[in-house]
């Protein structure tokens, strides 16, 4: 993702990965919004330019800050945490969706996001 590492290069790295979430965030809002098929591939675009630019510079930070003989062990424990919570959070969407909706939950999902990532943003204005 060339676009940002020229971005993180300019207006640091953290911030960068910040708002590629935030970005992230709105294409789900978006998603959970829409009725339309070509909003939703709109939406589906806007999530893909967040979460590549987030996936590019979290993996250049971690490479950076892992040393080297630790690399496989820290690499393997943010994959499980990652690909772990997937299930989690779709076992959760069920039965919220009965409930409410399955926008609702899109939308939930885009608010847990952003939410999450302002928690964050101390951490990550550091890089």
């Amino acid at each position: 993702h060339p676009a940002a590492s020229r971005l993180a290069r300019r207006f640091g790295g953290g911030r960068v990965m910040i708002g590629a979430v935030l970005v992230l965030a709105a294409g789900i809002a978006l998603l959970g919004g829409v009725r339309v098929p070509a909003a939703a591939w709109t939406a589906y675009f806007v999530m893909g330019l967040g979460a590549g630019a987030w996936n590019v510079l979290s993996a250049a930070n971690r490479q950076r800050l892992t040393p080297r003989a630790m690399m496989g062990r820290v690499t393997s424990a943010h994959r499980v945490v990652a690909w772990g919570l997937m299930p989690l959070g779709a076992g959760l969407a069920g039965p919220v969706a009965a409930l409410t909706s399955l926008g609702g939950v899109i939308v939930g999902a885009a608010v847990l996001v952003a939410v999450v990532v302002m928690f964050a943003a101390p951490r990550l204005r550091g890089l």
